[in-house]
């Protein structure tokens, strides 16, 4: 896989310099943004090497990655800003189908 960019804070993704919750969110939130930012990396490399495989959903990198629907739902946001992934325009079960922007190009 081709090394991209992910991040500069503390190498934990992709847009973490940005916070993950509101200024008007209360002060539990803005603990699960700043505890986000330690396992999000890892997150970001299996969704990678999972479309590393074949563009998929975000209910296929499900059975892929292990992780959960939510947590891939989050990390590909940030992927897809930081321009790693992007829609291929397909679309299955109600999923939008993702792949590696080297890929799409």
């Amino acid at each position: 896989m081709k090394p991209i960019n992910l991040g500069t804070i503390g190498g934990t993704g992709p847009e973490f310099a940005r916070k993950h919750a509101r200024s008007t969110d209360p002060s539990t939130s803005h603990v699960a943004s700043d505890n986000a930012k330690r396992f999000a990396r890892g997150h970001f490399h299996k969704i990678l090497r999972g479309l590393e495989l074949r563009p998929q959903t975000a209910k296929e990198l499900y059975s892929t990655t292990g992780l959960t629907s939510v947590q891939i739902s989050r990390r590909m946001a940030d992927l897809e800003r930081a321009n790693a992934i992007k829609a291929t325009g397909q679309e299955r079960n109600g999923c939008r189908e993702f792949a590696l922007v080297e890929e799409i190009a």
